[in-house]
């Protein structure tokens, strides 16, 4: 069984996950949506690993930018599931 299958047997006997009036079942989109965050965050500590050991510019700079690919992908992923989709309503004003 692969981590979306472990996760989805979890969730989706859970009451608080939003049941879908659709072909889309939440607590599949959930479990798929958390093992990509998952491999995102992972792909970001691999990059700023990497550029820890970097010193040239450019190769730094292209890291960046593969972070914020990654960083949009979490993003896609948060603000399409409707277990946190409450988080992108969040202006974070009282953060620090």
């Amino acid at each position: 069984m692969d981590k979306i299958e472990v996760l989805y047997e979890k969730f989706k006997t859970l009451r608080n996950i939003p049941k879908i009036k659709s072909n889309e079942d939440e607590a599949y989109l959930l479990s798929l949506a958390l093992v990509d965050i998952e491999e995102s965050a992972n792909e970001i500590i691999a990059l700023l690993k990497e550029i820890n050991t970097q010193n040239e510019e450019e190769s730094i700079i292209e890291n960046l930018a593969l972070i914020g690919e990654d960083l949009r992908h979490i993003i896609y992923h948060i603000k399409h599931s409707k277990y946190y989709d409450y988080l992108m309503s969040d202006d974070f004003s009282d953060t620090v």
